[in-house]
């Protein structure tokens, strides 16, 4: 009898601890609030660092998540959950934006002109442009380092000598005589 009571008493433990996890789970869980709020849908040519379940936001302030991104011929199809109460109207756009450096990407919306009529469920959003991706930048960093080593070797060219850093540092010298001179002159 002692036995049975102390399987049941390990057997309820265990049902509550189950039933304790699902709960925090959920609670914590952004995406697993079910049906609630609506959908609506936007494509992208490319959508690189974006993930299920990322924040979608309006304004800085979290309205969404991302439910799923698939193909769509050969583009990207970005379905996104928007919370109920949040009103977006048939001209909203919506765009891709960095949200660290390390290459979080989140969806941010602008919600439209009311006068344009409330989105739907189901509807589409116009996708805005993507900004500069971290491979522009990369890009963009390595020509203005090609440009930094080009000077480089022309004012080693120039001045890389003894003589010439003299006759730099004798310009340099009249030049700032020079203009004490105009100061003091004004």
């Amino acid at each position: 009898m002692k036995e049975t009571l102390n399987a049941a008493k390990v057997g309820l433990l265990v049902i509550v601890v189950l039933a304790a996890s699902i709960a925090i789970y959920r609670f914590v869980d952004e995406g697993s609030a079910g049906d609630k709020g609506y959908l609506a849908y936007a494509i992208f040519d490319d959508v690189q660092g974006l993930v299920e379940k990322s924040r979608v936001v309006v304004a800085g302030i979290p309205v969404g998540v991302i439910e799923k991104i698939s193909l769509s011929g050969d583009r990207a199809r970005v379905d996104i959950r928007i919370d109920q109460g949040v009103k977006l109207y048939k001209d909203a756009t919506v765009g891709q934006r960095s949200a660290s450096l390390l290459g979080e990407v989140l969806l941010q919306i602008k919600p439209g002109n009311p006068s344009k009529g409330q989105l739907q469920s189901g509807d589409q959003l116009a996708a805005e442009t993507k900004a500069s991706s971290t491979d522009d930048i990369m890009r963009s960093v390595g020509e203005i380092a090609d440009s930094v080593k080009k000077v480089t070797a022309q004012l080693e060219r120039a001045f890389g000598n003894d003589t010439a850093g003299d006759q730099m540092s004798g310009a340099l010298r009249n030049l700032s005589e020079a203009i004490e001179s105009i100061n003091r002159t004004i």
